[in-house]
């Protein structure tokens, strides 16, 4: 793929009424090194301030009462891409460990690094998917699109997790521990899809199928009886279907050949 990446300067507007960080950092995904931010008062600027760890490699260069100026002064390394997203499926993995520790030991403090680590993973996900829209990677054409969507879904699957933690005060204590065992074979299963993607041998999916059909009869609603586990029960049903749309991405990518 031809880089795209783009010395173009961007001018964007940042507002009360649009302060979210998703203006900020799709500009930096877009691959421009260079953004030039507008705003409208010292909240805003501190608002940057708090986010420019999500922008790899940039810096404040130019600042004014009413604007500054973002720019690339690092450039991604490829062979630093590959390093990013293995730590973002270990991080992934980081996470089932700590929502096991909670579910079996009620350790709230693991459910504080699972916060933590969710601001990493939305970190390396920026940053991997920079890596792909400016052709920083060595990668074929044919596999960039499954390679995107992989990063996505661990990132999105990161994000549940996290869903988890944040709500850890709602659940029913009495009922947590019918969760271990579906969590446990979440982990297991998103274990083995680490494996295939890496190893590119698809030996080991069928007991990934073998856990799939585990997890899905696990995680029926009409098992649970309070409200707050059908919660926790959907919670983890929605990463268990993102799981399996990484299972798909995982056999594309080793099939892409």
């Amino acid at each position: 793929a031809k880089r795209k990446k783009t010395d173009k300067e961007l001018t964007i507007n940042l507002t009360k009424e649009n302060l979210h960080r998703r203006f900020l950092i799709t500009p930096y995904i877009n691959g421009y090194d260079s953004i030039r931010v507008n705003y409208d008062s010292h909240q805003t600027l501190s608002f940057i301030q708090n986010n420019m760890d999500l922008l790899f490699g940039f810096e404040i260069v130019e600042q004014t009462p009413d604007s500054c100026k973002l720019k690339n002064v690092v450039d991604i390394k490829p062979e630093e891409f590959e390093s990013v997203l293995s730590r973002l499926f270990n991080i992934c993995i980081s996470m089932f460990d700590d929502l096991l520790l909670y579910l079996k030991n009620r350790d709230e403090e693991a459910l504080k690094r699972i916060i933590l680590l969710e601001r990493v993973m939305n970190r390396l996900d920026v940053f991997c998917r920079r890596a792909i829209n400016t052709g920083a990677i060595p990668t074929e054409m044919n596999k960039l699109g499954s390679l995107y969507t992989t990063v996505r879904i661990v990132e999105q699957i990161g994000d549940l997790l996290s869903s988890i933690a944040i709500n850890y005060n709602k659940w029913d204590v009495e009922e947590l521990k019918y969760f271990i065992k579906p969590v446990t074979h979440l982990k297991e299963a998103f274990l083995i899809l680490k494996k295939i993607k890496y190893s590119g041998d698809e030996k080991g999916f069928n007991e990934y199928l073998v856990l799939e059909e585990q997890i899905k009869n696990m995680l029926t609603l009409k098992q649970y009886q309070s409200l707050k586990s059908i919660e926790l029960c959907f919670l983890l049903s929605q990463g268990h279907y993102k799981i399996h749309d990484l299972s798909e991405e995982v056999i594309s990518w080793i099939s892409l050949k």
